[in-house]
């Protein structure tokens, strides 16, 4: 009885076994494939691959629980695999073009508020982390990892970028521009909230470049007098996103070595987070 209840594990339909909050749901999935299909990561060599949907899965999983690779249970198939099959969907981007796509589509049925804008970095603990990792100033210089993000005024991620924790602010500022997807037409002229930690020149001269209207809180430590922010200054929309990033367990807390294993993991949680929202 031990042994079937054992293959049982092993072999049946994770539908069986995991509860339906840790499942992609199966309207993401099946976008995912449809992308997974005109992709090249399938081996023509070795071993066949698994069942594509439930490695899928295995990584929702991952993602949501934080749960670490070797702990992940068997009806997702082999830990081994699954991070093989993860690493191929790095190297060809899949997770930033599965982004792209759910930002068309929201843009397609609610449209993007483009015209006011946001950066906020937020800190994260980083204790394996390699590249793009630092002596954290704000938790007793351990290792930790910055997370850069732009959102539109709905809340609604448009750019990311990351650093290590020990970096400035301003420094992943361009690169969170630029990570914004060619595909979202940005309009000529729109408004960028920042806080007191984007109040310099060199900021100001970026956003000019991009055609933003500064929106900078000022920065006390640099003014003599009492600043006062600018007229119709507001950033209430940003700050509940990294928030809402945290019920991802995996990006809570860095465990992922390589800084590409963990952006791409931000991407896949904002990817999910942009469809449910285009549900509403």
């Amino acid at each position: 009885m031990k042994n079937r209840l054992k293959i049982f594990c092993k072999t049946s339909c994770y539908k069986n076994c995991i509860n339906k909050k840790f499942l992609m749901p199966e309207k993401l999935t099946a976008k995912a494939e449809k992308i997974l299909s005109e992709l090249p990561i399938k081996s023509k060599i070795g071993r066949p691959t698994l069942d594509q949907k439930r490695l899928l899965q295995g990584i929702y999983y991952l993602l949501r629980t934080g749960i670490h690779w070797n702990a992940i249970p068997k009806c997702f198939g082999s830990s081994s695999a699954l991070h093989r099959f993860f690493i191929k969907l790095v190297q060809v981007n899949f997770f930033k073009i599965l982004w792209t796509k759910e930002l068309e589509s929201y843009e397609e049925k609610n449209g993007l508020n483009l015209s006011i804008q946001a950066i906020d970095c937020a800190h994260r603990k980083s204790p394996l982390g390699r590249d793009k990792s630092g002596d954290s100033p704000v938790d007793r210089k351990k290792r930790g990892t910055k997370l850069s993000i732009l959102s539109e005024k709905n809340g609604i991620v448009l750019g990311m970028a990351i650093g290590p924790s020990n970096q400035h602010d301003s420094k992943l500022f361009v690169d969170t521009i630029r990570s914004v997807p060619g595909s979202i037409k940005q309009p000529k002229y729109k408004e960028m909230h920042l806080d007191a930690a984007y109040d310099s020149q060199e900021i100001r001269t970026i956003l000019f470049n991009y055609y933003f209207v500064p929106k900078i809180a000022s920065n006390q430590r640099r003014k003599k007098v009492r600043p006062n922010n600018p007229l119709g200054y507001s950033r209430w929309f940003i700050e509940p996103v990294h928030s809402w990033m945290n019920r991802f367990r995996a990006i809570s807390i860095r465990y992922s070595k390589y800084a590409s294993n963990y952006l791409s993991l931000a991407q896949f949680a904002v990817s999910i987070m942009t469809f449910k929202r285009n549900l509403i």
